[in-house]
């Protein structure tokens, strides 16, 4: 073991101590999205469609899944849509809108990446959307691209932690 340096207990203590700050505050760590989240209009932009009456997401998030509850109202009706994807790219089906649907969800840094796909009776829906967390834990954004029939409509829906 000659020129190897033989490391004293307050050495192997400080390593510990740095590398599990590492995890907790790295680039890589990745948010718990859980809670209910509330649409703020005045933040978003929800290109072309106009605001619903209320727009609540539900996160339960645990890795390594993530189920999303969504609740629109729209002119005195409730439309709700909810599905489960593993956050690591493995793409799911399910219903969403009475047509089934894929998707995958997977991380890119702090931000969930999250792709659904569903054909129905006009056409195919792609949807990609970015999921951010504020530092403070407060605000969830999503930004968001729908393909139609060739077309991208960018959206960006801001939710406040309820």
């Amino acid at each position: 073991m000659e020129g190897m340096k033989v490391l004293n207990r307050r050495d192997v203590l400080a390593l510990a101590g740095w590398s599990a700050l590492g995890r907790a505050f790295g680039a890589d760590s990745r948010p718990d999205l859980s809670g209910e989240w509330l649409l703020d209009v005045s933040r978003s932009d929800l290109g072309p469609q106009a605001p619903p009456e209320r727009w609540v997401r539900t996160v339960a998030h645990k890795e390594p899944t993530v189920t999303i509850t969504t609740l629109q109202e729209r002119r005195g009706q409730q439309l709700k849509a909810e599905f489960t994807l593993r956050t690591d790219g493995t793409e799911t089906k399910f219903q969403m809108g009475g047509s089934e649907a894929t998707g995958s969800a997977q991380w890119d840094g702090r931000v969930l990446v999250i792709r659904t796909k569903r054909a129905t009776p006009a056409g195919t829906i792609e949807q990609n959307e970015r999921a951010t967390l504020s530092e403070d834990g407060k605000t969830l954004t999503f930004a968001v691209t729908i393909r139609y029939e060739g077309n991208d409509v960018p959206m960006r829906l801001v939710f406040a932690k309820r």
